[in-house]
Protein backbone atom coordinates (compact mmCIF):
# COMPACT_ATOMS: atom_id res chain seq x y z
CA UNK A 1 0.00 0.00 0.00
CA UNK A 2 3.26 2.53 0.80
CA UNK A 3 4.40 1.54 -2.53
CA UNK A 4 1.18 2.27 -4.66
CA UNK A 5 1.05 5.72 -2.47
CA UNK A 6 5.73 6.47 -3.45
CA UNK A 7 4.64 5.69 -6.93
CA UNK A 8 1.62 8.03 -7.18
CA UNK A 9 3.64 10.74 -5.20
CA UNK A 10 6.71 10.02 -7.82
CA UNK A 11 4.69 10.95 -10.80
CA UNK A 12 3.85 14.01 -9.43
CA UNK A 13 7.21 15.05 -8.16
CA UNK A 14 8.52 16.43 -11.50
CA UNK A 15 5.96 18.42 -12.51
CA UNK A 16 5.55 20.31 -8.88
CA UNK A 17 9.85 20.45 -9.06
CA UNK A 18 10.10 21.20 -12.59
CA UNK A 19 11.35 24.68 -13.19
CA UNK A 20 9.75 27.44 -15.29
CA UNK A 21 11.41 27.37 -18.79
CA UNK A 22 13.02 31.37 -19.12
CA UNK A 23 10.39 33.25 -21.09
CA UNK A 24 11.05 35.58 -24.25
CA UNK A 25 8.77 38.80 -24.97
CA UNK A 26 8.83 38.61 -29.00
CA UNK A 27 5.72 41.31 -29.39
CA UNK A 28 6.60 44.97 -30.39
CA UNK A 29 8.11 47.00 -27.56
CA UNK A 30 6.12 49.05 -25.39
CA UNK A 31 6.59 52.93 -25.18
CA UNK A 32 9.15 54.54 -22.37
CA UNK A 33 11.17 50.92 -22.30
CA UNK A 34 8.45 49.53 -20.17
CA UNK A 35 9.07 46.24 -22.19
CA UNK A 36 11.46 45.87 -25.18
CA UNK A 37 11.25 43.18 -27.98
CA UNK A 38 13.06 40.07 -27.38
CA UNK A 39 13.68 40.49 -23.11
CA UNK A 40 13.64 37.16 -21.69
CA UNK A 41 12.74 36.33 -18.41
CA UNK A 42 13.52 34.10 -16.38
CA UNK A 43 10.98 34.00 -13.28
CA UNK A 44 7.92 34.13 -14.96
CA UNK A 45 5.80 37.73 -16.13
CA UNK A 46 7.31 41.18 -14.65
CA UNK A 47 4.81 42.32 -12.60
CA UNK A 48 4.76 46.05 -13.47
CA UNK A 49 3.18 45.06 -16.69
CA UNK A 50 -0.40 43.93 -14.56
CA UNK A 51 -2.52 46.85 -15.90
CA UNK A 52 -0.82 46.60 -19.87
CA UNK A 53 -1.85 42.36 -19.61
CA UNK A 54 -5.30 43.33 -18.20
CA UNK A 55 -5.49 45.68 -20.88
CA UNK A 56 -4.03 44.31 -23.77
CA UNK A 57 -4.05 40.45 -23.12
CA UNK A 58 -2.20 39.61 -26.40
CA UNK A 59 1.25 41.09 -24.98
CA UNK A 60 0.98 38.23 -22.46
CA UNK A 61 0.14 35.86 -25.27
CA UNK A 62 3.56 36.54 -27.08
CA UNK A 63 6.19 36.07 -24.21
CA UNK A 64 6.77 32.09 -25.02
CA UNK A 65 8.96 29.92 -23.75
CA UNK A 66 12.82 30.34 -25.14
CA UNK A 67 12.66 27.10 -26.43
CA UNK A 68 9.78 27.93 -29.06
CA UNK A 69 11.17 31.15 -29.85
CA UNK A 70 12.06 30.31 -33.46
CA UNK A 71 8.72 28.81 -34.54
CA UNK A 72 6.52 31.82 -33.12
CA UNK A 73 9.02 34.18 -34.95
CA UNK A 74 7.96 32.59 -37.94
CA UNK A 75 4.23 32.43 -37.27
CA UNK A 76 4.45 36.22 -36.58
CA UNK A 77 5.92 36.75 -39.87
CA UNK A 78 2.98 34.73 -41.22
CA UNK A 79 -0.12 37.12 -42.08
CA UNK A 80 -3.60 35.72 -40.29
CA UNK A 81 -1.30 33.28 -38.21
CA UNK A 82 -2.92 33.87 -34.26
CA UNK A 83 0.49 35.29 -33.69
CA UNK A 84 0.89 37.62 -36.26
CA UNK A 85 -2.72 38.95 -35.52
CA UNK A 86 -1.70 39.01 -31.42
CA UNK A 87 1.12 41.04 -32.54
CA UNK A 88 -1.09 43.83 -34.84
CA UNK A 89 -3.37 43.94 -31.37
CA UNK A 90 -0.27 44.99 -29.56
CA UNK A 91 0.53 48.06 -32.28
CA UNK A 92 -2.58 48.84 -32.00
CA UNK A 93 -3.04 49.03 -28.45
CA UNK A 94 0.18 51.19 -28.56
CA UNK A 95 -0.89 53.53 -30.92
CA UNK A 96 -3.67 54.34 -28.42
CA UNK A 97 -6.74 52.12 -30.57
CA UNK A 98 -9.06 49.69 -28.33
CA UNK A 99 -8.10 46.07 -28.68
Amino acid sequence: MSTEAEGKKSKKAPIAQKKSEALIYCGPSLPGGMLNKYTVYQNGLPAHLEEQLKECPSIKRLFVPVSIFPEVEMKIATAGSAENVWYQEILSYIQGKRV
